[in-house]
């Protein structure tokens, strides 16, 4: 899994919208979110575990995206971390 999967996993999500896995997969444009899982596909549960890698990397990608944010603000409006606190 590379930085272009997640590229094109939360392009999927911004046209067909959160947790639509099935229809990311699916659509040929984000075909190349299938590549990593090509050797689990013989697998009983290979779409549940698919889904659930998805979910999970987004839910990855959203969390890192919301501290970049934050970060970017107080860089923007220039706090500083004050050495006293331990937070």
């Amino acid at each position: 899994w590379h930085r272009r999967h997640d590229y094109w996993l939360l392009a999927g999500v911004v046209t067909h919208g959160y947790s639509r896995w099935q229809d990311i997969q699916i659509d040929p444009k984000f075909s190349i979110i299938n590549e990593p899982f090509k050797m689990d596909m013989a697998k009983g549960n290979f779409l549940e575990m698919k889904n659930k890698f998805l979910a999970r990397r987004f839910k990855l990608l959203e969390q890192a995206l919301v501290i970049e944010e934050q970060l970017r603000r107080a860089a923007f409006l220039g706090l500083a971390m004050e050495q006293t606190n331990p937070a």
